[in-house]
């Protein structure tokens, strides 16, 4: 298995093992507090090196985008996935979030 499939799967254990923790709390705290927890432990889990799977085809990095989508579901519960995604969390699919952080380096290289 290679290094940065390694680091996916790490990456996608801790997640489902915070996701399964941050529903427990899910009912005592609210929509605003679980986001923050959420964007806390599971979005900087994902957004961390995400740079390095630019080469990837997407299968590789399906895992991640299926912690996202399952945690989005935990959120939204009468809408669908893609547009409170997009719409509400202002999250982008993963694909383009690696080609958003690479255009980000680039400009901040110039």
């Amino acid at each position: 298995m290679s290094p940065l499939k390694t680091h996916i799967s790490y990456i996608t254990h801790s997640s489902y093992f915070y996701i399964t923790h941050l529903r427990v709390a899910a009912c005592s705290v609210s929509s605003s507090v679980f986001a923050l927890l959420v964007h806390a432990f599971i979005c900087s889990q994902v957004d961390y090196c995400n740079s390095n799977l630019i080469g990837l085809p997407k299968v590789c990095f399906w895992p991640l985008q299926a912690v996202l989508n399952v945690v989005a579901k935990s959120m939204a519960h009468y809408s669908y996935l893609s547009t409170f995604m997009l719409e509400q969390l202002h999250w982008l699919p993963l694909s383009a979030c690696i080609k958003f952080n690479i255009i980000i380096l680039v400009f901040k290289a110039q």
